[in-house]
């Protein structure tokens, strides 16, 4: 029988000299002026510490990044989207739309037919491409939806449309993709640099852990040494929880 318990990342997930996904910051706005104008937007500015759209520009502001991404990974906002808001991602002649709408609702179009839709995303929506699966998450870590994809794409551009001068993006981040890093790094999950000499973890878009090595301690007193698969089960009330899917004993 499986167990379900909550698990602390904080306390849990050490990494000392292996590769891990990291986060790569794509509008980088620490290193800009307020009122500077990022050379990735259009019709945008830097106010505060955010990205807005200009207020006397004819269109809204965008941004556009080119990318080189394949395999796994995420993408972070932290940003309440709005109504008439979108994320485009593009390669390989496929086409990755996420537009809002109101309520914090999110509708898909894959090559420009309307699949499906999400809702009560919250402030910090993430979007994870696993296999052949786009999964969009709530703020809390909630699975709003699941939809199947196309395999194999490499992912050459995203960019994120409809901003205005009262709707700010403060964060645009992506994790994965085939870029590795190693420690002192940053964990995908958190902003912290993380250098603890303890046994590696790798923690997947879909929020998974795996534990090459860990201590057991039994009742007896013995101690063995296990890897563990923990797999992400958030529950309907936002509560994050990991369920021990597979372990063994190392040799």
């Amino acid at each position: 029988m499986k167990n379900l318990f909550a698990v602390s990342l904080l306390t849990l997930i050490c990494v000392q000299s292996q590769s891990v996904w990291a986060k790569t910051d794509l509008l980088n706005l620490t290193s800009l002026a307020e009122g500077s104008k990022p050379s990735y937007g259009k019709y945008v500015v830097v106010k505060e510490g955010a990205l807005s759209g200009e207020p006397d520009a004819l269109d809204n502001g965008s941004v556009e990044f080119s990318v080189n991404l394949s395999g796994d990974f995420a993408i972070f906002f932290n940003h309440k989207p709005v109504d008439g808001q979108y994320l485009d991602l593009e390669g390989n002649g496929y086409k990755i739309r996420v537009k809002f709408g109101y309520s914090n609702d999110a509708y898909i179009y894959l090559n420009g037919k309307y699949v499906e839709g999400s809702s009560s995303l919250g402030d910090e929506p993430k979007i994870s491409f696993v296999g052949n699966q786009l999964k969009i998450f709530a703020s809390n870590g909630k699975l709003t939806k699941s939809i199947e994809i196309k395999e194999n794409v490499t992912y050459t551009k995203i960019g994120f449309y409809g901003l205005r001068e009262t709707s700010r993006l403060l964060g645009l981040e992506i994790s994965g993709g085939g870029t590795t890093t190693t420690t002192p790094s940053k964990d995908p999950l958190s902003n912290t640099t993380n250098t603890n000499n303890c046994a590696a973890a790798t923690i997947a878009p879909n929020l998974n852990i795996k534990l090459p090595s860990a201590s057991y301690q039994s009742l007896t007193g013995s101690s063995s040494n296990l890897w563990i698969d923990l797999k992400f089960m958030p529950t309907e009330d936002g509560q994050l929880w990991w369920t021990l899917d597979k372990y063994g004993v190392n040799e």
